[in-house]
């Protein structure tokens, strides 16, 4: 009884933990910097968090800096982003792209490295067809599914075993999927 007891509190307290931080940028690029980071704890993102690049941030520029950061979920929510560093884990999980026009803008880039732990979809929701740039993709015996009818640019490389899905109204003459 003891011993369930204390696994539970373990639960509760790794859940409780978990944070959707959302980046502001007053400080610097780096992800390391907790103060460019709000409603995370006052920290930097941990394994588990999910992160959110809004609108209202201070910069638009972005480096993540955290070596085998686990990412929960990923939304950005500007074209003007562009996010790199370097990579990231994510397992059952999504990267969003839910962005309205910008003037001048064409779309967002989250450049950082993924590997998969389990499937992960990438999904282009924003309403005014902008385009949503991702980098190298390493699928790790795992699914990645492109789940958009608007424009995912793939500027890396997708690597390893698995399997590529792409599901909605996909144009291949408008998106470009690596090898």
């Amino acid at each position: 009884m003891r011993l369930g007891v204390i696994l539970l509190l373990l639960i509760v307290a790794r859940t409780a933990s978990a944070a959707t931080c959302s980046w502001h940028g007053g400080v610097d690029l780096e992800w390391s910097t907790a103060g460019n980071w709000t409603n995370c704890a006052t920290r930097a993102p941990q394994n588990g968090d999910s992160l959110l690049f809004p609108p209202t941030a201070a910069t638009f520029t972005s480096q993540n800096d955290i070596t085998n950061l686990q990412v929960a979920a990923v939304t950005v929510s500007s074209p003007r982003f562009i996010i790199s560093g370097v990579g990231i884990v994510m397992g059952s999980s999504a990267v969003t792209f839910n962005g309205v026009l910008y003037p001048a803008v064409s779309g967002a880039s989250f450049l950082v490295p993924i590997t998969l732990t389990g499937p992960v979809t990438i999904t282009n929701v924003s309403p005014d067809l902008m385009q949503l740039s991702v980098g190298d993709l390493n699928l790790n015996g795992n699914t990645l599914t492109f789940d958009t009818a608007f424009i995912i640019n793939e500027q890396g490389a997708i690597s390893g075993r698995g399997r590529v899905e792409k599901d909605g109204s996909i144009s291949p003459s408008r998106n470009r999927l690596g090898s």
